[in-house]
């Protein structure tokens, strides 16, 4: 019977302060630590999938301190970047997202010289392809696609539309709540052009997992042959990562996940960060705590 096990992690934001609003980074940097351990010894294990925000500022003191851990991982791991993981700021020791890709993308000697860089397109295990997509912008918290890569994206599809196909990214292509579904939040935590992405993986029924992160809460739902999977942050509450399993059943494909994690301990403080946090005041004035309850 054809299998595949694989972890997606997202938003761990390792920082130079420990400490970043509603981030509990340096409990989050011990559990990462930790995750990595488990992760060694956790059977069957084909791979672990990293959406992005990786880092905190794009500066790189956390990039030492990132490799440093997930130089510990013995299993293979792909990583597609996020808005924290670079920047345009002219302070020292500070990067862009394309000097993030040129470390972790395996193929990005084959990107172009200008615009985003750090998408790939990777057999996995016989029968699965998995297809990391850059929606990072330089200098902003909002994403999108530009138009070569969504071409190089076609071409992706159209070559491997006979195996199980996983996509991943960083930004939502589309609103995980009602608050993002207008006005600042859509701005920030939606796709650009989410919707047209959504439009081209729908055309070929062999996208079955699209997955991402960035907007720090933990969702499912179908569309259409997709199964849709937001990963919950690591480095804000509800602070977990997910274990997916993929077992062939008859014709189809029986897909399981689980969530794990951070100790009690860690998960109190993040939710206590979190609900005195201007992320959750803009959420629900009056209730802040809603935020805390839709996670």
């Amino acid at each position: 019977m054809k299998s595949l096990k694989f972890v997606h992690i997202s938003d761990i934001h390792i920082s130079k302060n420990n400490e970043a609003s509603f981030l509990v980074t340096e409990d989050i940097t011990r559990f990462f630590k930790e995750t990595i351990e488990l992760l060694n010894i956790l059977p069957a294990l084909d791979f672990v999938f990293i959406s992005g925000d990786c880092l905190n500022s794009g500066r790189e003191i956390e990039l030492f301190q990132f490799q440093q851990i997930l130089a510990q991982l013995e299993k293979p791991v792909f990583i597609v970047p996020g808005n924290h993981d670079g920047n345009v700021s002219d302070a020292p020791n500070v990067f862009t997202q394309r000097r993030f890709a040129s470390i972790f993308n395996p193929q990005y000697a084959e990107r172009p010289q200008n615009g985003q860089a750090g998408y790939f397109s990777i057999s996995v295990k016989d029968d699965f392809q998995l297809i990391g997509l850059d929606t990072s912008i330089p200098g902003q918290v909002e994403g999108q696609i530009d138009d070569e890569q969504l071409a190089w994206l076609e071409t992706e599809l159209k070559r491997h539309a006979d195996k199980f196909i996983i996509v991943g990214f960083h930004h939502p292509l589309h609103p995980l709540c009602e608050k993002s579904k207008t006005g600042l939040w859509k701005d920030m935590f939606v796709c650009q052009n989410g919707k047209k992405v959504q439009k081209l993986l729908d055309t070929y029924k062999s996208v079955k997992i699209v997955l991402c992160g960035h907007h720090h809460i933990s969702k499912a739902f179908s569309m259409g042959s997709q199964l849709h999977l937001a990963s919950p942050p690591l480095a804000s509450f509800p602070c977990g990562y997910r274990i997916i399993h993929l077992t062939e059943h008859g014709d189809d494909w029986r897909i399981n996940w689980k969530t794990n994690y951070a100790p009690a301990f860690i998960r109190s403080k993040a939710a206590t960060q979190l609900i005195t946090s201007q992320f959750a005041l803009e959420y629900d004035a009056e209730n802040p705590h809603n935020f805390i309850n839709g996670l």
